[in-house]
């Protein structure tokens, strides 16, 4: 059976990714679209949010919502915490924002109709989710790394892609800024970093 501790309505369905050397039976990973991340990495994010009780999370992308609202349930659940999640495109925000207040998580969570290439944070960045086009990531990282806190987390996904463009990706994003990490053997590839860096908008 096909479950998630996260999602009571949504069909959760087998992981449409093809085999490859490092997860040859992707079969056994789960999903909800062939877009948003997959459960097992969204029970990751809400668990991650969680332990590391971040005060102030940026997501790059917010597609239809589910990574907003697994990190949003567990700032609620923290008790503190807010996750601002962009997304330019006006139906996937319709949808997002939607789904945020269906879950009544707009008190923690602040989904914006606003491009991550121009957004200006608020406050220092305990955890980024660049969860948007791969070509993105190196310019929104760019762009942010003012604004990451000494410790920060930083989650690279692309659901979209497989797991081998997502890592390639994801090392060309160590060339920019101090950043250290693992990536599990998922289907479509994750990446977890760490910031190792000195912060400037501290």
């Amino acid at each position: 059976m096909r479950t998630s501790f996260l999602f009571d309505g949504p069909m959760v369905d087998a992981e449409m990714s093809p085999p490859n050397k490092v997860c040859p039976e992707p079969r056994l990973w789960s999903m909800l679209d062939g877009q948003t991340p997959e459960i097992e990495v969204l029970e990751f994010l809400y668990a991650l949010a969680r332990l590391i009780k971040p005060g102030y999370v940026v997501e790059t992308r917010a597609w239809h919502g589910y990574t907003a609202q697994v990190i949003g349930k567990a700032l609620k659940a923290n008790g503190f915490g807010r996750l601002v999640a962009l997304e330019s495109d006006a139906d996937c925000f319709a949808v997002a924002a939607g789904r945020i207040a269906t879950e009544s998580l707009s008190e923690v969570v602040d989904i914006r109709q606003h491009s991550a290439a121009n957004f200006a944070p608020e406050q220092v960045i305990n955890l980024l989710v660049l969860d948007s086009q791969l070509d993105h990531h190196a310019s929104e990282l760019r762009h942010l790394l003012p604004r990451l806190a000494a410790g920060c987390i930083v989650i690279v996904s692309d659901s979209g892609a497989r797991r081998g463009k997502t890592l390639q990706n994801a090392g060309s994003l160590a060339a920019i800024a101090p950043l250290r990490g693992f990536s599990p053997y998922t289907p479509r590839g994750l990446v977890v970093f760490q910031y190792t860096g000195n912060p400037t908008g501290a």
